[in-house]
This record gives structure tokens, sequence and C-alpha cells, in this order.
């Protein structure tokens, strides 16, 4: 019998790309609560069949959830308080009676932390004195208690210190030395206990998202960033992994050279892997997290998969990534391990930029499908690979990405004439249906898979970018209005699908 995930790999289907960030509500950002469930549905009349999302982990520099201060926590900023009043945990009375509620179309992250920051503890104090839901707290602890007590010993230290990056923390406990992580274990425990319940309520409202998406044949897509923060438990926990120093500062950095999306390349600043330490155990902490991902959703993508293959390595303290160098990764060893103890994965491979023959072969050796991306597809017109009538069955089409312009912006801001003639060319000289057009484009393709942001189905200029690559301000703030969730067009895509049997 087929799975719901062998179905998604082997059959010809449609998704989404919407972030709970990007979800409408009241509190900030969006959460996962009852705009979530609707979207669910809106999705399940339009026969869409995968919802994807970017890392679920708390948001680090520039908002940014690929430079999260963990690699397994869920982001308090997604818990929705009308669940935890409909759980008991808070107050029956309106909401914004006890917090202004603030309208902001774009997402406020710090608005949201307040609001979290008043909301949570709040629920924490009802939590303990009426004892609800115990006994499946009390679980969750010990299932977890493998990533669960460093992080919450963490967040409470970081907390304490006013959020100071680990590199300055002070000597004993940067160095994890025992005795002083006692006696913060002693010190904090009510802050530990609070972080283990917030945790607690993300991972409930996320398994019961989970839940009701999967029994309308919907699949969840989660997403892997090949790095952390190096200001990160991960780090923090287990320095021998990565290229720092003895006192947490990088030593290498990551990024990736220039490319289509960054003259000077993309300077991420995270430390990159001491590979020969992963090797040593046989990649457990890779495997670990693999697992991990492939609990929490139906298939992932990893990000940056070439990093498996070779990455593109920068000296601490440069400016650009232009300057760095390629250095070979133990990807196959990695995987042929874990698909020996596992068999085959869901994996979906971001296997953009430019890659060589080794990364490409080792996507191929595992039969992960790749990313298409038609925003790339009409320049060097005569030998562009993302053209759909190149593209074998085992792929991923999407229109653009997190990190691109939405499809009209791309049109109206960045396309140069000579793309914007040979799209127009491809798909249909009616500029006013362009968008229209390329969407059925990806519909009509060979691809087993099509996944569209909703910037493109909402036909969206610039405004709606989620992500300019390189820069560090103004990004992650797209959020979708309530009229706009209501004008989801469900009767559009439900002719796609059943016109190209996904």
């Amino acid at each position: 019998m087929s799975t719901q995930k062998d179905y998604l790999f082997h059959q010809r289907s449609s998704g989404i790309l919407l972030h709970v960030s990007s979800l409408p509500g009241k509190w900030g950002v969006g959460r996962l609560g009852r705009e979530a469930y609707s979207f669910a549905d809106k999705l399940h009349e339009a026969g869409i069949k995968l919802w994807q999302f970017l890392p679920l982990t708390p948001v680090g520099a520039g908002d940014s959830p690929y430079q999260s201060c963990a690699a397994y926590a869920g982001s308090p900023l997604f818990i929705s308080f009308e669940k935890l009043q409909e759980d008991g945990l808070l107050p029956q009375e309106n909401l914004s009676k006890l917090f202004a509620h603030l309208e902001n179309p774009m997402a406020d992250y710090e608005y949201a932390k307040r609001a979290s920051d008043f909301f949570l503890p709040l629920a924490f104090m009802n939590f303990e004195q009426n004892g609800v839901f115990r006994k499946e707290y009390d679980e969750f602890c010990a299932s977890e208690q493998w990533w669960l007590e460093d992080y919450c010993l963490f967040s409470a230290i970081r907390s304490q210190l006013g959020e100071i990056m680990i590199q300055d923390w002070p000597e004993k406990l940067k160095n994890r030395e025992r005795e002083s992580l006692e006696e913060k274990t002693i010190e904090l425990a009510s802050e530990i206990e609070y972080e283990r319940f917030v945790q607690f309520v993300f991972f409930r409202q996320w398994r019961e998202l989970k839940t009701y998406c999967n029994a309308k044949g919907i699949s969840l897509m989660g997403d892997v960033p090949i790095y952390v923060s190096a200001d990160s438990v991960e780090v923090w926990k287990n320095p021998e992994l990565f290229e720092v120093n003895a006192d947490l500062t990088p030593i290498l950095v990551a990024g990736v050279p220039p490319d289509y999306f960054s003259e000077t390349g993309q300077l991420w600043g995270n430390p990159v892997y001491r590979w020969n330490a992963h090797e040593l155990d046989g990649f457990q902490w890779w495997h670990k997290r693999l697992d991990y991902s492939l609990k929490l959703f139906d298939t992932v993508r990893i990000d940056h998969f070439r990093g498996f293959s070779e990455f593109w390595a920068i000296a601490a303290g440069q400016n650009t990534a232009a300057d760095g160098t390629w250095i070979c990764a133990p990807g196959q060893k990695l995987f042929d391990l874990y698909i020996e103890k596992r068999g085959s994965v869901p994996v979906i491979a971001e296997d953009l930029g430019i890659l060589s023959e080794e990364a490409i072969e080792l996507r191929m050796r595992y039969g992960f499908p790749g990313m298409k991306i038609l925003q790339f597809a009409f320049s060097n017109y005569r030998e562009n690979e993302f053209l759909p009538h190149f593209y074998d069955r085992n792929c991923v089409v999407y229109t653009g990405t997190h990190d691109n312009n939405t499809l009209r912006g791309w049109f109206e801001e960045e396309a140069k004439q000579e793309e914007k003639d040979t799209v127009l060319a491809y798909v249909g000289h009616d500029q006013d249906e362009l968008v229209n057009n390329i969407i059925k484009l990806a519909w009509s393709s060979v691809a087993n898979m099509v996944i569209i942001p909703m910037q493109d189905i909402l036909n969206l200029d610039f405004l709606g970018r989620m992500n300019v690559p390189g820069t560090t301000t103004g990004n992650w703030k797209w959020r979708m209005t309530e009229s706009q969730a209501e004008a989801f067009p469900v009767k559009e895509i439900q002719k796609l699908n059943d016109l190209y049997f996904r």
C-alpha cells in the first residue's frame, strides 16, 4: 500500500509555499490557530496536496529563520493564543482587552514577541495551577529530553544575560563547565521549566495542525537549513563539530560565491562544519537532525544541498563572500549510512546555483528530486535547464522561492528585455495574463511536483517579496491579509489540478 509520501514523490501533485509567519491574524506574525486551519481548508478544496514552510525554529539576526539559535526548538512566536484559550490556559475574555491588538499588514516581530511574552507566562501560570495536560507534558519532556534540556538551559541563561551572543558569555558558562551549569540549572529552575512548557505548547499545536492537514490529504514540507547560527545552542553544546575557536568565534564561515542572486556572493556568516569530527561518530548529529525533521514533516527540503558535496568557506571577518575556497564534504558517506539504516527518505534537494558534477551526482545517487525555478528559465534560452522542455519527472518546479522576487515583481523590476521577449513568446503575449500563464506552465510541466509561492497565486508585485539574498534588513515580513486569504482562487486551481492530473 502506498503512503502519502510515496504519492508525493511518484505521482503528479501540486503545492503552495506559505510560511506560518505569513498567515493573517492579530498578533504580529501568523500563528498556528484559526487562520492556519482555514488556509488548510482552502488547500483541500483546491486539491492541493502539499503545504511548504520555511524553518519553524526561532528567528535570528534580521528576523531570519535561517539564522536560528536552535536546530530543534519551535518558535514561540507561532503559538496561537486562541488555541491556548480553547485549552483552558488563557482566560475566555477578549484577548485584545488584556493586550492591545496592533494592526500591521506586515510581520512585526518585536510586537509579536511582546505579545508572546505577555500571554505565554500567563498560560504557564495557569498550567502549573490546574494541572491540565500534565501527563502529556511529562511524556513530551521525557521523549524530547535529548535536545530539550540543553535548549531550555541555553535559553534561560541567554535571557538572564540580556540575549548577548554565546561568544560574550562568562568563560565558565561559555565552556560548559559542569559546576557552573549545575549552579545555573538550580538558579534558573523556574525559567527552565517555563521554556519546557513553551516548547510543549508549540509542538502540541504543530502536531494538531499536521494531523488536521494529513486527514485532508495535505502533506507538510519542512525546510532543513544546512547550517546553524554561530550564536546557537548547537555550537555551544557541540563546538567540536564546527570550525570555531576555543572562544566559540568562527574560523571559517559559510556562504556562496557570486552568482545570479548576488554579484558579491552571499556571506551567510554561519560557521561551517568540521566534517572529520562528524565522520568519526558516523554522522550522528546529522542523522538525528534528519530523523527529527522527518518526524515533524511528511517531507523536507534540504537547503543548499551542494554543501554536502563541497562548500564555500570564507575566512571569518571578510566583508563579502567573493574571496573563499571550495572544500570537499563527505555527503556520500553521510547519506549512504543514513539510507542504509532507514531506507529511502522523502527529501527534496535545493540544488540551485552553480553546481559541480559531484554535487549533481550526489543528488542523483539517492534519487532526490531537484528544484527548477521558472524565473531563471528565460536567459541563455537555448541551453537553459530551467525551461520545462528540458525537465525529467523527478523534480519540483517553482515559479520562484523565498529568495526570489515575485513573478510580477521580477518581470516588472528585474527581467532584461531579452528575457521579457522570450517569456512572452514562450507563454503568450498577453502581458496582463503573464503570471497566470507562467503558473499554468508550471502545472502543465512533466515535473512530478509543482509548488507556487502564495504571493504568485495572488499576483502580487515586488512588495510581496519575502527575502533579498545578501541583505540583512527588511526581510521575512510579507503577510497575507484576511481578504487575500478569502480570495484564494479555489476553483481556478481545482481546474488546473484536474486538467493536468495533479
